[in-house]
């Protein structure tokens, strides 16, 4: 029995080793198109035990995954502003009425 659990957590582990690495790989490949038959063929996975690795680590399906990476990656990269921008030293005054909100 001992060999058994044994076994199957050398398995498990080597599923995890194989899972990070396909989520890697997705990573530096997120500008290509990732399909499944992209993921089965880095990973060595087949489909249904991809789609429970990707639920039981992820807590989500794969290509909703790669969706929300891609949309990070966008975001990460609209926030980094180009070096030519001029820091913003002072901010705008404005008048002391509350219906008239114009710069001094």
């Amino acid at each position: 029995m001992t060999r058994f659990i044994e076994t199957n957590k050398l398995a498990e582990r080597a599923q995890r080793h194989k899972f990070d690495s396909l989520c890697l790989w997705i990573e530096e490949h997120m500008d290509e198109r990732i399909g499944w038959q992209e993921m089965t063929r880095q990973s060595g996975l087949e489909f249904p035990v991809i789609h429970a690795l990707f639920y039981k680590y992820k807590t989500t399906t794969a290509m909703t995954y790669i969706r929300q990476r891609r949309m990070a990656a966008q975001a990460a990269s609209s926030l980094v502003r180009p070096s030519s921008w001029a820091p913003i030293t002072k901010a705008p005054q404005w008048n002391s009425t509350p219906f008239e909100q114009t710069p001094r």
